[in-house]
């Protein structure tokens, strides 16, 4: 299993070499138009993805790489029992572990966190968050129509250990959530409005 996050910056993209890094990652022309002029900046940080990788037989590790192909530490995260599953919320790694049964919380620079944030599952396998929400796949032995999705915080509480029942053997899963792109022009020129209105209530007769 592997999760890529966009937001995270490796050691090995800190020189600023590979201009696919650093080219401005904004969808909407508003936001282009404003970052051309200089009213927007973006942060001064790496903006190449980060691949993070579990690895089930005989290590039990999570590897992280840069989305050029770099390795920054094949083993991060070490001392694990079945990692599969792994999901990336801002700067944390949620890893399941098959063979123990629980979510492990970690940060993406693999300090540990909670290693039994969500526990009692049964044979737990893809993550994915979406929000303060996040979503287990559990495999619950093979059972035909035994399978779940499990809905729980990213905090590790639970909300439904079976959001979605009736289901074999599921494996894996993905969120699907709304482009904000039009929201943020929206927000934007929301904003240069009422900061042009402001100029011009200001200005004298």
């Amino acid at each position: 299993m592997l999760a890529v996050s966009g937001l995270v910056a490796s050691a090995a993209d800190s020189t600023k070499t590979n201009p696919k890094c650093y080219s401005k990652p904004v969808s909407c022309g508003l936001c282009t138009f404003l970052l051309a002029i200089g009213l927007l900046t973006m942060p001064a940080t790496a903006r190449c993805g980060t691949i993070f990788v579990t690895n089930a037989e005989l290590t039990g590790t999570v590897g992280k790489y840069t989305t050029s192909g770099a390795t920054v530490n094949p083993a991060l995260i070490s001392g694990l029992n079945g990692p599969l599953g792994i999901a990336v919320s801002g700067g944390n790694l949620f890893v399941s572990s098959f063979s123990t049964n629980r979510i492990g919380e970690y940060t993406t620079s693999g300090a540990t966190v909670n290693l039994a944030l969500i526990s009692g599952l049964n044979g737990p396998l893809g993550l994915a968050v979406s929000g303060e929400d996040l979503f287990v796949a559990n495999f619950n032995g093979g059972v035909p129509g035994g399978g779940t999705i499990g809905k729980y915080t990213t905090s590790g509480a639970t909300v439904n250990p079976a959001l979605i029942s009736g289901l074999t053997h599921p494996d894996f899963l993905a969120v699907a959530v709304p482009d904000a792109s039009s929201s943020w022009t929206l927000l934007l020129l929301g904003l240069m409005a009422t900061l042009g209105l402001r100029v011009m209530l200001r200005q004298p007769a």
